[in-house]
Order: C-alpha cells, then sequence, then structure tokens
C-alpha cells in the first residue's frame, strides 16, 4: 500500500479530531496514519494481531485497490460537474487511460481497523483526491473484497463494514444444510 503515497505531492490538512490534525502535520510524505477504531474503549485483539497484516500489504494489493478506483472514474465528471465549469473538470479529472493514471491525482492519507470479530480484518483506506479536496474518498476493503468506495467517510464507517460482515454470515447460515 505504500506505493499508494506517492501520489499527490502534498496532504491536505486533515479534517478530524485535534489528534489527528496532529498527527497529520507530523507526518513524512510518504508515512500514513493507522487508526484502530474501537468498539468499546480500547481496541481489540483481533484489531491489534491485524496490524501484522498491515506488514505485508504489498504492490499486487495497491494494483487491486487502483483497479477498484478505476472503475467508477470514468463516470465521476458526471457527480462533480455542478462544482466545476468545465475548464477545471477537465484540469481536475483528466481523461485516463489506465488505473495507474489514478496515481498523481490521489494519496492514501489513512488506514482505518475496523473493529469487527473477523479474522480477515475490514480496512477501511482513506485518500486525498485532486478533484474533491474537502470529501477525499474511501473505500472499505475485506480481504481481496471491496464491499463499497465512496467518500473519505466511507473508510471511517464501522456501518459499512457492519453491514457486509452481516450479508456474509447471512450468506453462509443460508448455505449450511
Amino acid at each position: 500500500m505504500h506505493a499508494l503515497t506517492f501520489g499527490l505531492p502534498y496532504r491536505p490538512r486533515h479534517q478530524g479530531d485535534d489528534l489527528s490534525r496532529a498527527l497529520t502535520g507530523t507526518l513524512e510524505g510518504d508515512e500514513i496514519i493507522v487508526y484502530l477504531k474501537p468498539e468499546d474503549k480500547w481496541p481489540s485483539e483481533l484489531q491489534f494481531m491485524s496490524l501484522r497484516v498491515l506488514e505485508h500489504l504489498d504492490a499486487k494489493r495497491a494494483g487491486n485497490v487502483l483497479q477498484a478506483l478505476y472503475a467508477p472514474y470514468p463516470t465521476l465528471s458526471e457527480s462533480y460537474d455542478f462544482l466545476l465549469d468545465s475548464k477545471d473538470t477537465a484540469h481536475r479529472l483528466p481523461r485516463l487511460e489506465t488505473s495507474e493514471g489514478l496515481c498523481p491525482l490521489i494519496r492514501l492519507d489513512d488506514i482505518v481497523i475496523q473493529p469487527l470479530p473477523r479474522l480477515t480484518p475490514y480496512l477501511g483506506l482513506g485518500f486525498s483526491c485532486f478533484w474533491d479536496e474537502e470529501h477525499g474518498l474511501g473505500l472499505m476493503t475485506y480481504g481481496a473484497e471491496i464491499p463499497e468506495i465512496g467518500g473519505e467517510d466511507t473508510a471511517l464507517s464501522v456501518e459499512v463494514a457492519r453491514g457486509h460482515h452481516a450479508k456474509l454470515t447471512k450468506q453462509s447460515r443460508s448455505q449450511q444444510p
């Protein structure tokens, strides 16, 4: 995932709480904030164990994330046409031929390890993006799956993870004899 930090040359001011702003101000250019979002007062043991998963996120996983983010990209200009004039839209949302073209337009800023009781962690990935500095870009991952893509709040949302978890639980129960 480290490869996803080399996009935008700057780290926008973080919109979150005081601690997040303080952390953002001290980071080097290629560092990422990792949040262990607790259900109660403290993160769970599984969340702490999931930190080890982050060591093994490689270029292949980064490529999968880029592919997932690239899929809805061609329709983004339609979503932002009310905010940007046509000249600015072409500048902020240029036509891209491949998913690698997204790299200069986005920057991975934070990873949220969600508090669900699964060995495979739900990881929210929050990005700064060139076309929407206020809301950013975010997605939720579960292993190789990407249950949802949206604004940066998608990466922070435990509800997105819970909804996907409930769907998986329901599917596994219906498949039991």
